[in-house]
This record gives C-alpha cells, structure tokens and sequence, in this order.
C-alpha cells in the first residue's frame, strides 16, 4: 500500500499526455518537447519530453474512433499519464461558433449512435423520428448508462484561464462521430439532439477509455471549419490549438 507521500510522488512523475490524430495538429508540441525520436508501438506513434519542465507524452492517435480508442489504450498501458488531454481540428455545429474559435470540452458525446425508426422501402428518411443512444458501460454487475461524460472539472477550470486571442475560447460538449456532416440540418439536429457545439473523429472515443481507466481528461477543439459560415477547412489552426495546449501545460506545471 502506497503513503499518500509515495503516491504523491508517483502522481507527480506520471506525464502528461497530449493527443492529436494528423501532423499538423502535433507540430509545435514535438517541437517544445525538443523534437526528440518518435517511438512506433503497433502503427502509432509516440514522443516523449518535457514542456516548461512537465514531463509530456505526445500521441498520434490517426482519424477515427478506433484509432484513437486503440492509441489511447496503448498510451495508458506504456505510460501511465496522470491526465490525457485531446485536441485539434474540428468541425463547428454550434452556429454561434466560426473558424479559429476554441471549445473546451465540459463534456464529450459519441454522436453517431442511434436509431432509426422502421420505414419501408420508398418512405424516406426522416430525421426527426432518430433517437440517440447512450453508451453502456459494464461497472461490475450492473451496466451504467452515459449520455456523456464529463471533463476533470480542475482541468477545465485551468483550460479557462489561459489566455487566448485568436477567437472565442468556450466551454461545450465536445461531438464525435465517424463523419465528415456537410447538410446544415444534420448539424442543427446534432446539435439539438444531442447538444453537441463542435465534431471531430477522436475526442469522445478517447474520454470513454480515459473514463474506464479512472483518467482525468480534456478535449480542447479549435474550429477549423464551419457550414454555417465558412465551409473552407483550415488546417493550419490545428498549430494555434496546439500552442494553445502548450500553455495550457505551462499553467497546469505552475499549478502543480
């Protein structure tokens, strides 16, 4: 049995661990680290260092649910981060929300599980009869619904007070899917449905198995594109999200 010295201390020595799923999210976080040798574990690829003296792991998790449940899984198994921090590009479903603006992730919802009601051949589709399914967590005898989950509430407090001039910095509900959704109905039902202000491909796979492992966790999303107002994906602000990160780390090492 550790004293609450000992773990303490090995708390404090875990690392921090930063995700992102494609190069340009991940740039100026290898870079502070000192570009040090990436480490490839079963296709996904890992850098460790420090940034503003905290021990950091970065982590490509690649697109997608999948990928980034996998990563994840690798990432708590090879290192043991005290807290997971998920961030990058994605799509803005809020219309209050345009290109370069932040959303910090109060919580995170895995918006693609549904189901539709019964239609035959030749009736159509209607979106509004779809109903959102939650996720079922197995927690000993009993599984337990989760319509969502939440962020570490210390993180997101943290997350809030750095500074950030490049567009709104907010809180919201992180959605992600296995989709790219152009229809402006689509958004505005997700957004409706399941509350959700921004979509990306990673986010809430990463929050469920951060949730299972007993993980605190963050998502922080910079828009990069938007229906409601400027369709152009910008991948050039995944840069700004992550040296938004990179402060955020800053504040999380004075904090602690």
């Amino acid at each position: 049995m550790f004293s609450s010295v000992l773990l303490a201390a090995a708390l404090f020595q875990a690392p921090i661990a930063i995700q992102g799923a494609v190069d340009t999210e991940l740039g100026p976080l290898i870079e502070a680290l000192g570009n040090p040798e990436p480490r490839d574990i079963q296709g996904f690829r890992f850098w460790e260092g420090r940034i503003h003296g905290t021990r950091v792991v970065v982590s490509r998790t690649e697109v997608g649910m999948v990928h980034a449940a996998m990563a994840t899984t690798i990432l708590n198994q090879e290192y043991g981060p005290r807290l997971i921090i998920n961030q990058g590009t994605a799509g803005g479903v809020n219309p209050e929300l345009r290109t370069g603006d932040i959303v910090l992730g109060r919580a995170s919802v895995a918006f693609g599980s549904l189901r539709t009601t019964q239609r035959k051949r030749g009736d159509g589709i209607d979106i509004d009869s779809w109903e959102a399914l939650p996720v079922l967590l197995r927690e000993g005898n009993e599984r337990v619904r989760y319509e969502s989950f939440a962020a570490d509430a210390a993180l997101l407090r943290a997350a809030l007070e750095v500074p950030y001039a490049g567009g709104q910095l907010v809180q919201g509900v992180v959605g992600s899917a296995d989709q790219w959704n152009r229809e402006v109905d689509k958004l505005l039902w997700a957004h409706e449905v399941y509350g959700i202000d921004s979509e990306d491909m990673e986010s809430a796979s990463v929050h469920q198995v951060a949730h299972i492992y007993g993980i605190p966790f963050l998502a922080i999303r910079i828009i990069s594109n938007s229906e409601h107002h400027d369709s152009q994906f910008r991948p050039e602000v995944g840069t700004d999200c992550a040296k938004f990160t990179i402060e955020v780390v800053k504040a999380l090492g004075v904090a602690h």
